[in-house]
């Protein structure tokens, strides 16, 4: 519904031809950056505890970016998997919404977002570059029932891992850990290791239990 996609498009999909030069891959990622600066969209923040595809309500727009921030290469799905992140971790929003404006992902879409304070940007590349396990999120957890809800909801349509790591339904992967798992480590490494490698989702409990000897 209208309310809960910013934009209805039908992207253009980049050719695997298109990135066979390392300056046409440039020219589309600099425009997309410089779209940012002029073409402005309503922002939207979400919040801890809502339903995932929940839509964000409107805020002022700050426009002072991180020194450093992660850019997330997707096929077509940008602005969804902005908007369900946004949806689940506090002090979060989308900031602006814009398309390609040259290269070979032009009049694609261009997102920029945040989530729990720090800079995301999405773009719809094309399918010829996948995400990988090899680098994943690590969401910190105060509770047994922090980590039940992220990993209920981000493993959704996705596929669930061991020792906390999982994929989301946009292939991106995450670890949804205890805040504290140095400390239940530090009782029994060895112990609280093999405990944590037969677990997908992580429960704290049989870490504590491992820890002590059970």
């Amino acid at each position: 519904s209208e309310a809960h996609v910013l934009y209805r498009y039908r992207p253009r999909l980049a050719k695997k031809t298109d990135f066979q030069r390392p300056e046409t891959l440039w020219t589309g990622f600099e425009s997309a950056r410089r779209a940012t600066n002029f073409h402005t969209t309503r922002i939207r923040t979400g919040g801890h505890g809502q339903q995932p595809g929940t839509p964000p309500t409107e805020m002022p727009m700050t426009t002072t970016p991180d020194h450093i921030a992660t850019c997330l290469w997707f096929e077509d799905r940008a602005i969804e998997a902005a908007e369900f992140y946004v949806s689940l971790f506090p002090d979060s929003r989308i900031v602006n919404v814009s398309t390609v404006g040259a290269g070979p992902a032009k009049g694609n879409s261009f997102v920029v977002f945040e989530l729990s304070g720090r800079t995301f940007q999405g773009i719809d590349g094309g399918p010829m570059f996948e995400f990988t396990p090899a680098i994943s999120f690590v969401v910190n957890c105060e509770s047994q029932d922090e980590i039940d809800q992220y990993w209920n909801a981000l493993s959704e349509g996705g596929h669930e891992g061991y020792c906390g790591w999982l994929n989301d339904r946009f292939g991106v992967s995450w670890q949804v850990v205890p805040s504290n798992m140095g400390e239940l480590m530090s009782a029994d490494p060895k112990r609280v290791m093999e405990a944590l490698l037969k677990m997908g989702k992580i429960d704290i409990e049989g870490l504590r239990k491992a820890g002590a000897g059970g």
